[in-house]
């Protein structure tokens, strides 16, 4: 119950609303932007997906990527491959929320990747796993061409 609770009193802040685009609202397991679900448009045309939208700093995006990969560390970090290009973006991994399903066990910090040197963490459920849908918010927009894998990046090709 805990983390429920923790997780809607987030949601609440005013930091947390900042980093959405206006008009998000979150509806169960979905966020919906401007009254597109962001959890259908991926069904619907596969992912990386991105939605741009009006925010309070000018234009602002909402990027759903579905997890490529769990890579879980000796040292007990967790990282969340997924299958956008996180690095051209600006994305404010902190306030990812999972989609399409509620997690089942506690929330834990991951890192998101692939992404250039700054490591990006994600407060998503442990039980996270290949498959999943992850809502990013990002604080400017991003084309669709700029997301899409690529197998120059340098992150990739280490993996």
């Amino acid at each position: 119950m805990h983390s429920v609770q923790w997780h809607r009193n987030q949601l609440r802040s005013a930091a947390a609303r900042r980093a959405w685009p206006h008009r998000t609202a979150f509806r169960g397991t979905d966020v919906v932007v401007g009254e597109v679900s962001m959890l259908r448009a991926a069904e619907q045309h596969g992912t990386p997906c991105v939605r741009n939208a009006e925010a309070d700093h000018g234009m602002a995006s909402v990027i759903v990527a579905r997890v490529d990969a769990i890579l879980r560390n000796p040292d007990g970090r967790i990282e969340v491959w997924v299958d956008a290009e996180l690095h051209r973006a600006e994305p404010v991994a902190e306030r990812a929320r999972l989609l399409g399903r509620l997690g089942r066990a506690r929330r834990r910090w991951v890192e998101l990747r692939p992404h250039g040197s700054a490591t990006l963490r994600a407060h998503l459920p442990a039980d996270v796993e290949p498959g999943d849908l992850i809502a990013i918010p990002c604080s400017k927009p991003i084309a669709l061409a700029n997301l899409r894998r690529s197998s120059r990046h340098p992150e990739r090709m280490e993996a």
